[in-house]
Parts: structure tokens; sequence; C-alpha cells
């Protein structure tokens, strides 16, 4: 199983019955140039070849501008559109279609008579496959290619591929046609089949309130704030299983009206209360000399130990005198 050497040659390319053109113009002279073409060529049926979606619908729009029958087809259209505008297209009903690369595949026309290349092709091969539109069945053709300075780096590789140079035209004042259309915004279509975002719901308008310190004040779900709360008698730690040890009771006029109703008796508790008679008062127990004796003596045993510690530190230590004993000490006997 040894590898073997294989080199396969590159394939020719044959362009017959197709005359090339090359026009290097800038781009804001580029639609100037393309409108001056259309109305001096002698054409029946033209595909022309933008790289990017967006042109593709920018130039449709300007063609339309100025009196042409130009469509587009890109690879995001709906299905059916691409369809109905390939089949006006081969009728004969439409006669100018704007395209990309990828949207022009399948796209098989015998009677074209012009191709331009508005943008160059990014890639070589594409080249050949644009111009390759025209001159078909034993019938002849003109491509026509514009190059700008956006995509004039990419001329010397389709050269390369051809094996040859394309030849090269002048641009001339007369060539050049007024755009009639204006300004134009591009827009590009959508297929059904791409997901559509759902649109973003409308913001609220911001709350007015009493702000500190250019801030907003935090509010309850309720719409009360924290500290109308807690003149309520709210506790934060209620929801932690936290309650304080005495509740605060709001301050109303209800509660005043209620607490001067239990303050002011009716005339029924007043007779009910007569009838009674008033509650004895509580008097105070007097201390009996036993008590009064208990309490003395604890007072002079506290006097007595106070004396005893105070005595203790005003002893001072003596020296006592060589051969004499101290006072109050035993006297040791020779014996």
């Amino acid at each position: 199983n040894l590898p073997e050497f294989v080199a396969v040659a590159p394939e020719k390319v044959t362009v017959k019955g197709i005359d090339q053109i090359l026009y290097h113009v800038g781009m804001d002279e580029k639609l100037s140039l393309l409108l001056g073409l259309l109305e001096k060529e002698d054409w029946h049926r033209l595909l022309i070849f933008v790289n990017t979606k967006v042109g593709v619908e920018w130039l449709a729009a300007k063609l339309k501008g100025n009196g042409l029958p130009a469509e587009g087809i890109t690879g995001d259209i709906q299905q059916r559109k691409r369809f109905r505008l390939m089949e006006q297209f081969k009728s004969g009903k439409l006669k100018i279609l704007i395209a990309t690369d990828v949207a022009s595949r399948g796209l098989h026309v015998d009677d074209i008579s012009h191709v331009i290349n508005y943008d160059l092709p990014q890639d070589a091969e594409n080249y050949v496959h644009r111009i390759g539109r025209t001159a078909r069945a034993g019938t002849t053709g003109r491509a026509i290619s514009l190059a700008c300075e956006r995509y004039v780096y990419h001329l010397e590789a389709i050269e390369s591929v051809l094996g040859d140079k394309i030849p090269v035209e002048g641009v001339d004042e007369t060539i050049l046609a007024k755009d009639v259309a204006g300004p134009v915004k591009a827009t590009i279509q959508k297929s059904s089949s791409s997901k559509q975002r759902a649109p973003k719901p409308a913001k609220r308008p911001p709350k007015k309130g009493p702000s500190r310190n250019g801030r907003k004040p935090s509010r309850h779900p309720d719409g009360e704030t924290i500290r109308q709360r807690l003149k309520k008698g709210y506790c934060p730690g209620t929801f932690f299983g936290f309650k304080p040890a005495t509740e605060v009771k709001p301050k109303n006029k209800a509660t005043k009206d209620t607490s001067a109703a239990i303050q002011k008796p009716d005339k029924k508790t007043k007779a009910r209360s007569s009838e009674k008679g008033p509650k004895p008062q509580k008097q105070k127990p007097k201390h009996s000399h036993r008590t009064s004796a208990k309490r003395n003596q604890k007072q002079r045993s506290s006097d007595s130990i106070k004396t005893k510690n105070s005595d203790n530190r005003q002893q001072i230590k003596r020296p006592t005198r060589r051969g004499r004993p101290r006072k109050n000490s035993p006297v040791q006997s020779d014996h």
C-alpha cells in the first residue's frame, strides 16, 4: 500500500462568443456610468450581479426611480416571490434582474444579451460563472465589468484565471447619465422561514414621588414607602419570624376617641360602682421592732469588719535590736 503521486492539471477556461469590457470608475460615478451604458447599449434582457444583499436592494430601487423595469433577488427573499420573479425573467415580462451569486443559482435562461458585473467578484471562479450566463446555445453576448476602488484588488486573480487581460475602455463624460431617483434607503426583505422576534414591551412611565439626594424612594408593591409602613407599626424582620417586643399602635383620631371613651365611663357604670362602694386601698405593712433590730445588727457587724481591715493595714513591722527579744514574744532560755 505505497502512496502514489497524482497530478491534476487545472481546467482550461474557454470563453467563446463573449465580448468582455472593463471600466475603471470611482464609487461616486458608478451608478451614473451604469445608467449611461443602459442608454447606449442595445440590450433586450439584462442580468446584473452585486456582491451584497443591501447592494441589490439599493440598486433595484435606484433603477426603478430612473424609470427602468428592474427587480432584485437575494438569498433571504421569500420562495414564492423568488419563483415568480424568475418565471417573469424567463418569459420576458421582466427585462432587468439584479442578483447575488448565491441567489442566481438555478437560473438557466438562454436568451440573455448582457451581463454586467456592477461589483467585481471576490472569488475569481465566480466571474467565469457570471459571464457564462450569456452567449448560450450558439449566440453571442457582452460582459461589462465596473472596477471601483473597493473591488479592483480582485482583478489580478480574475485575469490569472482567464489567462488573458480584460480589454479596458475609458470613461467619457458623454457616457455618464444623471441620477433622477434621489436618495434611497435599502430595505432587505426577510424570508418567512426566518424567526421573527417578538416586539419589546413598552416601557412604563417613571412614577412621580418625593426623592432624596436624587434617589427614588424604595416602595412596597402596595405603593407605600418604608417610612410610611414603619409609622404604621411595620417591622422589617417579620418576614424572617422576628417581631418587636411591644407593638406600636398607630396614632390616629380613632384611637384617641376610643381612649377618651374608656376614660369617661357612662352613667350606668357610675351607678354600679356607687352601689358596690369604694375599693379598699392596700396599706403598706409597718416595720416591726424585730426587723429593725436585725437591720441594726447587720450594720454593726459590717462596721466591725471594716475597722479590723483598717487596723491590719496600719500595723507596720519594725526592726528589733540586737540581743533583745521582741515584745510579746516568748523568751528563749539557754537551758
